[in-house]
Parts: C-alpha cells; sequence; structure tokens
C-alpha cells in the first residue's frame, strides 16, 4: 500500500511493504544527473525528475500522474528564478501612460485608446512646441552675449509669431539700435508709439536712437514730449536741457536746468551744465559760484576744475585760476585745453 502527498514541487510517497515497515520516497522537478553536464544558461528552467521508490506500487503511479496535473496557474504564483525579467504589471482597467517627452499623464481606454477629453492634449504633446518662448529665451540669451545680428533675427520671428508683443517690439527696437541699424530702430519705436503714442519705455528708446543718429533737433522733440507727459520727473526734464543746450536753445535751456535744480538741488550734472552754459554767455561771477558748488560736491571733477580756472581768470583770480589749471594738467596731461589755459594764466 502507498501513499502520495503533494508540497509545493514536492511529492511524497509512503509505501508499506508486506512486512509493515513504511518507505519514504520524494518526487522532486529535479531531473535526474546524467552523464553529461547540460550548459549553464542564464535562466535556469524547471527541470523534472519523476524518480520512485523502487519499492512503490501502481497506486503510487495513478496518485503520482493526479498530482503532476496541478494547473498552470498554480506554476505563475511560483516564484520567477533569479535572472528572470518578467513583463511589467498590466491594469485590466484604465492605464496611465507617460509621454516620452514631457511626462504629462494620459488617460487611456481598456485596449489602449486615448480618452476624447484628452485625445487633443495628447496631440499636442506629440507635435513639436510652437517654440515662441523658447525662441524668446535665446534671442535673449544672444541679446546677452550681445550676439545682436542673431538676438535680433530671433527677436524678428517672435514679433512675426506674436504680432501684439509690446515688450518683444520694444527690444527688437532697443537691439536694433545698439547694432547700429538706427533707421530700422527708428522705425520699430515708431510701431509701438503708434499703438501707444505716451509709452515713456519707447519714447526713451526713440530718443537715444535719434541722438546716437545724430538727429539731436528730433530727439529734444521727443524728450519734450516726455517732459510734457511727466512734468515733474527731473531725468526727462535735464535730457531734454542738454540736448536744447547741444542745439544752442541756450535760453531755453538754463530755463529747463532751474526747473531741474528747484526739483532736486543735487542733481551734480544739471548744476554743471547750468555753470557752462552761463559761461557760454559771459555770466562769469554766477558761473563761478555753480562750479564751486559741483567742486564740493565732486572734489577734483575736471570739467568742473576747468570751468573754475577759467572763470577765476576772466574775473582776474590769477592765482587761484592757475593753481586750479596747474592740478588740472597733473590729472590730464594730454588735455591741451587745460595746458593752454595754464599757459595764458602765466602771461597774464
Amino acid at each position: 500500500m502507498s501513499v502520495i502527498g503533494c508540497v509545493g514541487d514536492r511529492l511524497s510517497v509512503v509505501s508499506w511493504q508486506s512486512s509493515g515497515l513504511p518507505i519514504v520516497g520524494q518526487l522532486t522537478n529535479r531531473q535526474p544527473t546524467t552523464g553529461k553536464r547540460q550548459p549553464a544558461t542564464g535562466n535556469r528552467q524547471p527541470t523534472t525528475d519523476y524518480r520512485l521508490p523502487r519499492t512503490g506500487n501502481r497506486l503510487a503511479l495513478g496518485l503520482l500522474a493526479l498530482c503532476l496535473s496541478v494547473p498552470a496557474a498554480f506554476a505563475q504564483t511560483a516564484p520567477q528564478p533569479e535572472g528572470d525579467n518578467p513583463k511589467p504589471e498590466t491594469r485590466n482597467s484604465k492605464s496611465e501612460n507617460r509621454s516620452p517627452a514631457t511626462g504629462d499623464r494620459q488617460r487611456t481606454t481598456d485596449n489602449g485608446q486615448l480618452t476624447a477629453d484628452n485625445r487633443q492634449l495628447a496631440t499636442e504633446n506629440q507635435q513639436p512646441a510652437t517654440d515662441v518662448d523658447a525662441l524668446e529665451a535665446t534671442a535673449r540669451i544672444e541679446a546677452a552675449r550681445k550676439n545682436f545680428a542673431a538676438a535680433i533675427a530671433r527677436y524678428r520671428r517672435v514679433v512675426a509669431l506674436r504680432p501684439h508683443d509690446r515688450a518683444s517690439k520694444i527690444q527688437l527696437a532697443r537691439l536694433l539700435g545698439w547694432n547700429h541699424q538706427y533707421d530700422d530702430s527708428i522705425r520699430a519705436y515708431q510701431e509701438v508709439l503708434a499703438l501707444s503714442p505716451d509709452d515713456p519705455e519707447a519714447l526713451e528708446g526713440l530718443a537715444a536712437v535719434q541722438e546716437w543718429s545724430g538727429k539731436l533737433a528730433d530727439s529734444e522733440s521727443t524728450y519734450a514730449q516726455l517732459v510734457s507727459a511727466h512734468p515733474d520727473n527731473a531725468t526727462y526734464i535735464y535730457q531734454a536741457a542738454r540736448l536744447e543746450a547741444a542745439i544752442h536753445q541756450y535760453p531755453v535751456a538754463r530755463d529747463r536746468l532751474a526747473t531741474v535744480l528747484a526739483l532736486d538741488p543735487e542733481q551734480v550734472d544739471a548744476r554743471l551744465l547750468l555753470a557752462q552754459l552761463e559761461m557760454k554767455q559771459g555770466q562769469y561771477p554766477s558761473a563761478l559760484r555753480q562750479f564751486e558748488r559741483v567742486l564740493a560736491a565732486r572734489p577734483g571733477d575736471p570739467a568742473a576744475l576747468m570751468g573754475a580756472a577759467q572763470a577765476r581768470y576772466y574775473t582776474g583770480d590769477l592765482k587761484v585760476a592757475s593753481s586750479e589749471a596747474s592740478e588740472l594738467v597733473k590729472k590730464q596731461p594730454q588735455n591741451f585745453d587745460a595746458i593752454f589755459l595754464l599757459a595764458s594764466i602765466e602771461r597774464a
């Protein structure tokens, strides 16, 4: 008599001889050892060994066949051999897929088809990006590198794709000016001003480019427009006065400079320009007072030293004039105006 028991991959057989003593045998899934060793492989496959105890009987064989007909599902639950690469578990309902390019999740149905509400998202993820923002970013990088030609080309494309992008239009106009393309820069600023006539950033940029291109009267007119819109802005008033002095509109420039100093008494550049204008008009004592205030704020300022020495020379204070002219020559040995003034003082 024999009894067979199945535990995992091991089958135990117990037989009783006629003497009543049990004989125990085990069935495993290992192949019997043969004379030839099988070559090793990366994934060891399960083998089968159906060795029975020599004392087994036909009943044991029948039970053995029954145990070996275990369903395939039992084998699937057994641990995988080390080194196998099982497929990832799939979900029966909805699964989540990541777009390799963007990492965005897309909801799918059981058969892998995209759901209707995310079909548009999938299309956008699969298409190349419009690249307008990326194009603008690269344009900024090229501008920071002072590669103006490349930056201009990219900003032109940005403006073509986004015709209402004010900031990009102004940056394009600014780059054109830096690249000495003054006429193109002026036209670009004027396009912005056509939509927003009082845009201060566009007006400032336009005035600068007009001055760089030698159109001083146009630049002064642009700053006058800014002053009209911002009557208390000392910077705009000073710039307008500076340009008015450059085109020899001295009385208008002096009035503007007086306004600047009333708004900001510490505006040293405005005071220096006022002193120089008074020198041009022969108002030496008044000019000297302005130069002295400039030197008190900025000791050793070359322009103020030169102006003060000239004013003292014209008012007859030759000793102090000589001292100031000598100091300037030491600071600027190649300043021929200072050298000539010092020589004139020494001959007087």
